[in-house]
């Protein structure tokens, strides 16, 4: 939809509204700007969501530009808004349609720069395709619950990422693998694996079904694992404890470096062995784990204090005067999480 007027409008509001002085020492204290509300779209996933303060408030599917008329990426704002709009002929402005069930744009407008923007449809069949000219078409009833929500200056990033790596709703990291529509962002493996690092759970999943995903592309939840942040005696931990259906997994080794113990894996037995007994483990993806029960027998060590998120050790027989306050709240991991 091609509104002239308002570009020119805001061109010139941006160009003559002066530049505020601040003193450089108070800029360098101040903490990064952080926009209360933004909405984040995602080409390859067809959803657009809505975000307060860095929490997910909205989230809705989406149609976007096929790849003769893509969806552009980068980082925009809302420049305007309208009810009703009135849809017009980009390549014969003499071609109108007036607000109604035959409008393309639906009954509410938010336009983010030249002819594109958020808008409703009246093919509510099309959400989910690539199919549009550009712009980014939501379920009418959809629209209109985004459209208080949002307003002149609030940021617009769109992005084109086939590979979602996220905190699911029962806690669990998961990924989803969407197709690559426009051709421009190959996968392997290896970079879901990677994305999979930042949350500590590479190590349980499944190569063969990462394979499988790959070439499936058909965006369905993968789920991997639940990471849980550890801490050792008074000290936190640079690697995650993994909760999966059968149990609470810590890397052995890596644990027992923290621990400062010799080990040894027995690879025929499937067995972990110290001075101070032995338990079974298992191996994903070449990385021996130990069962969170199983900790006392062979590292000597006791569950002192858990949360959801978190989970502190102690040596058997020993105390700290670390206090727990010390350490996250379930609340603060969370959010640390949710921001990776």
């Amino acid at each position: 939809m091609i509104r002239c007027f308002i570009i020119i409008f805001y061109a010139f509001f941006v160009f003559f509204t002066p530049l505020s002085h601040t003193n450089a020492q108070e800029q360098d204290s101040a903490a990064p700007a952080v926009d209360p509300v933004r909405l984040l779209i995602n080409i390859p996933a067809r959803w657009i969501r809505l975000y307060n303060n860095d929490i997910c408030t909205a989230a809705y599917p989406v149609a976007v530009g096929k790849p003769a008329t893509p969806t552009p990426t980068g980082n925009f704002k809302v420049i305007d808004k309208e009810i009703n709009p009135t849809w017009i002929d980009p390549d014969d402005l003499s071609v109108q349609i007036p607000s109604g069930e035959d409008n393309p744009l639906g009954y509410r407008w938010i336009g983010i720069g030249g002819n594109y923007g958020i808008h409703g449809t009246n093919r509510p069949s099309s959400i989910g395709s690539f199919t549009s000219n550009g712009c980014v078409r939501v379920k009418e009833e959809n629209i209109e619950a985004l459209f208080p929500k949002v307003e002149i200056g609030t940021p617009v990033k769109i992005i084109y990422d086939r590979l979602v790596v996220e905190k699911a709703s029962n806690g669990s990291i998961a990924y989803y693998i969407y197709p690559d529509i426009y051709n421009t962002q190959a996968l392997t493996v290896g970079s879901v694996i990677d994305r999979l690092k930042t949350f500590g759970v590479e190590n349980f999943a499944d190569i063969p079904s990462i394979r499988e995903e790959i070439s499936l592309a058909n965006g369905s939840a993968n789920y991997v694992g639940f990471p849980i942040n550890l801490a050792f005696e008074d000290r936190m931990l640079p690697f995650k404890a993994v909760k999966t259906g059968s149990g609470i997994y810590l890397p052995a080794y890596a644990l027992a470096a923290a621990a400062n113990l010799s080990i040894d894996w027995d690879e025929k037995s499937k067995m972990l062995n110290s001075k101070y007994g032995s338990s079974a483990g298992i191996v994903k993806n070449d990385v021996v784990y130990i069962n969170l029960l199983d900790v006392d027998k062979v590292f000597n060590l006791q569950r002192d204090w858990q949360s959801p998120e978190f989970l502190r050790l102690l040596i058997k027989n020993s105390s700290t005067d670390a206090p727990k306050e010390a350490f996250p709240s379930a609340k603060g991991v969370s959010k640390q999480m949710h921001l990776l």
